[in-house]
């Protein structure tokens, strides 16, 4: 009895310190202990994408001063928990780093279960109280304590926020009347509308502007007609830059009922969103509220917002502006007939002119919206500045945004990227598309550009990335993507300014140096197109850079526009001497060859542009100019039959269509036959696994089949510099390809083998330039301590 008394005992105290273990591990947070613990605090504020309101440095009424963090509890992560850390305490028994509060979203806004630990001099108290902590105000909190009732009140201390931010009383500041309506462009910068959608309002502005959410332009009243209730307004901005072309015609003739009709506007922006919506129906009647001729009565759906926008026919043409809905019936609308609309531009002397040529009567319904949405815009009434982009709002106070709506939020981002990740584009954009809703957090925002681009979508995508410009976020990066995006638009020149912006910032960019050479080149800017490259090279010293020898290419390809092939020579060897798997650069160098009078060399480079495309599954349009080229030296050189057949893939061109029908037609079936040499032979193997299991000699390239069998590899690789090599002659035939074997100075990773499959062969396929007709033995080479070398191997052409 005694035994088990003392084991009993024993048990207890090790259970107890167990206990009394993980507590101390699990209301503690390490990175907090230190003195630089409110630092590390501050840091994690500043990197919060999702910033909840409680979140921050609080001093309380009691003594203490607080961090609360998102976090975890008992190292278990939490989506709708916070803890309360201890930074500094006027009493005994709490330390920096302890946690004194655990606390959870309720089920009233700004309202907080919390889990409160109290201490006393023999530790942690059994039993922690369940209060409610109370969100006031950005600068306020407070909870009450059950034991003592005290009411302790938590005072922000970072990050700081704007006084004129807080309003103690709770008492906001009446917002002057805002309201919206619809317009359509009636010339190159005036736009028709309701004169009651401008009727006392302070300010003007249009939004979706040529179809661009992210821009807005002041306008002014120019006339006005309130008994018809029509006005036209002029784009006064300096910024804007006319609408687009006006392809719908305008026609005045008074329409039979029956007409079938359609409408664009933006109505109920605040709920149903800024996007332009469509409606269609018919004309009910030719006249409008109690028989008024000025009007149509339309069977259109319309809802406030719609007004002063267009009614067109079927054709395309404007006939009329929208007005009003009638509130007693469904379906019943008005429009105001076109004809009153040219009276008010008659009387007000105004420099427009309706004309009405029709460029869209023949296209269908979808594609007649889409040449018109550009002209038809959203006019906004005494608009806020920071209510411009109502599709993505402005990252303001926090305290607009409900706290739970965040965490929904936040959980919808990360889910996005998982999505991602598996490559689920569209729905992770569905996904971030109700994060942002639910609040707008700039990494939100970016992701939604960022997936719009990947989706094609990429006005929407320029627009977000605008968005965040014009919210201060000044990452270079941001600026480099609307670049890059403009530019694989056929926007050039646009995307220039953005380069520009960022050199303007930070010229050590380099990478923008490339981005600009590229446009330049579009452009057909040559010198420019040098300059740029040239201030690329200068990091040459600094960075390892993929792009040099495509810097060095593109210089000798614009000395080539310019005429000026001595100077473009010494740049494309350099970029050959870098990299030997680009087509592009023996396709620059196949044409400079050419045009210096190097035949050989020029059919030699067209023959490893034209494999390397072919290797890399490229659409035949892409080696247009190299079988030109290729087909012209073999012209040059009198092989008219091979000229020939280059000349047959390259139909486009005007001038080699000419030169075909000069040399006739030729037997091409002997051009592009292949040789194979079936068992080749070789005298010594510096690898015992390695094996060349055939070699083929093609028009273009030779294909060398290779496998190896190793039972300690767990990966492979080859290296560019990789040749077959001729000891008599000491020619090179360089690497210009490969088929399941990585490139490891190109690829961040090698080929992997996977673990069932260790041991057992492993095949793959590299692309070699062709080698010439001269050569009967080659040696395989990769250059370096490398062990895959094999010498002596015979080519025996059949």
């Amino acid at each position: 009895m005694k035994r088990f008394s003392i084991l009993s005992a024993i048990l207890v105290l090790c259970i107890t310190s167990i206990y009394a273990q993980r507590i101390e591990s699990s209301y503690h947070v390490q990175r907090y202990r230190g003195k630089d613990a409110e630092e590390i605090a501050k840091q994690y504020l500043d990197n919060r994408t999702y910033p909840q309101p409680i979140e921050g440095i609080w001093q309380s009424s009691d003594g203490y001063v607080y961090f609360i963090e998102k976090d975890s509890e008992n190292g278990i992560k939490q989506t709708d928990q916070f803890r309360m850390i201890v930074l500094e305490s006027s009493f005994d028994g709490w330390e920096r780093g302890d946690v004194k509060a655990f606390i959870r979203f309720g089920s009233v806004d700004n309202i907080y279960t919390m889990k409160y630990w109290t201490k006393n001099s023999y530790g942690y108290d059994p039993t922690s109280q369940q209060t409610v902590l109370i969100y006031e105000n950005d600068a306020l909190m407070s909870f009450q304590r059950i034991d003592s009732q005290d009411k302790i009140r938590l005072f922000r201390q970072y990050p700081t926020i704007d006084p004129s931010d807080i309003d103690l009383n709770d008492n906001s500041n009446e917002e002057s009347k805002q309201w919206s309506g619809s317009g359509v462009a009636i010339a190159t910068n005036y736009v028709a509308t309701n004169y009651h959608v401008v009727e006392d309002a302070k300010t003007l502005a249009i939004t979706n502007v040529n179809s661009d959410k992210s821009s807005h332009y002041n306008v002014e009243v120019v006339a006005t007609d309130k008994f018809n209730d029509l006005a036209i307004v002029k784009v006064n901005d300096s910024s804007f830059k006319g609408f687009s072309t006006i392809q719908y015609g305008f026609d005045a003739d008074v329409r039979d009922i029956g007409t079938d009709v359609f409408v664009l506007g933006y109505p109920l922006i605040n709920t149903m969103g800024d996007d332009l919506k469509l409606t269609n129906g018919i004309i009910s009647s030719k006249t409008g509220y109690k028989g008024d001729v000025s009007l149509y009565q339309i069977s259109a759906p319309i809802q406030p917002g719609n007004s002063g926008g267009p009614l067109f026919d079927s054709e395309g043409n404007l006939i009329g502006i929208v007005n009003a809905k009638h509130r007693g019936a469904e379906n019943v609308g008005y429009a105001i007939k076109l004809s009153y609309l040219q009276n008010l531009i008659a009387s007000s002397n105004l420099p427009i002119e309706l004309k009405s040529t029709n460029c869209i009567s023949n296209l269908s319904l979808a594609e007649k919206v889409k040449k018109i949405s550009s002209t038809v815009v959203c006019i906004r009434a005494n608009m806020q500045e920071d209510d411009i982009e109502k599709h993505m709002p402005q990252v303001t106070q926090i305290k607009k945004y409900k706290p739970q709506d965040i965490a929904k939020a936040e959980k919808l981002y990360y889910s996005t990227w998982d999505k991602t990740h598996k490559e689920f584009y569209m729905s992770a954009l569905k996904d971030i598309k109700k994060s942002i809703e639910l609040y707008p957090a700039e990494c939100g925002i970016y992701t939604y550009g960022w997936l719009c681009a990947e989706t094609g979508d990429t006005i929407e995508a320029i627009n977000s990335f605008k968005h965040l410009v014009k919210q201060k976020n000044t990452s270079w990066y941001l600026y480099h993507l609307i670049g890059k995006i403009y530019d694989s638009e056929k926007h050039p020149a646009e995307a220039l300014k953005y380069y520009k912006q960022i050199l303007e910032k930070d010229p050590n960019r380099y990478e923008c140096y490339v981005s600009m050479g590229l446009c330049n080149s579009s452009l057909r800017n040559n010198e420019e197109c040098i300059n740029n490259y040239k201030d690329f090279l200068k990091y040459e010293s600094y960075f390892d850079n993929i792009n040099y020898p495509t810097a060095y290419n593109n210089i000798a390809w614009a000395y080539c526009l310019m005429g000026d092939i001595e100077t473009a020579r010494p740049y494309i060897d350099k970029a050959l001497s870098k990299r030997t798997v680009f087509d592009f650069i023996w396709d620059t160098d196949g044409e400079i060859a050419y045009k210096s009078g190097d035949y050989v060399r020029c059919i030699r480079s067209m023959n490893n542009a034209i494999a390397i495309s072919k290797i890399n599954g490229e659409e035949q349009a892409k080696r247009t100019n190299a079988y030109r080229y290729r087909g012209l030296a073999h012209l040059q050189l009198g092989d008219t039959a091979r000229a020939y057949y280059d000349f047959l893939h390259t139909t486009n061109d005007s001038l080699i269509q000419a030169t075909l029908q000069v040399i006739g037609k030729y037997d091409t079936t002997g051009v592009n036959t292949s040789t194979v040499i079936t068992r080749p032979k070789y005298k010594y193997r510096a690898n015992k696994h390695l094996t060349i299991e055939s070699i083929e000699i093609t028009n273009e390239c030779t294909i060398v089949k290779m496998s190896i069998v190793d039972p300690q590899m767990t990966w492979y690789a080859i290296k560019e510099s990789s040749c077959l090599y001729d000891n008599v002659t000491k020619k090179k035939c360089p690497l210009i390809g490969t088929d399941n074997c990585k490139i490891s100075d190109l690829n961040a990773s090698p080929t992997i083998i996977p673990d069932n499959k260790i041991g057992e062969k492993q095949t793959f396929t590299l692309y070699f330039q062709r080698v010439p007709d001269y050569m009967n033995i080659v040696n395989f080479i990769e250059p370096g301590d490398s062990d895959w070398f094999i010498s002596g191997i015979k080519l025996k052409r059949k």
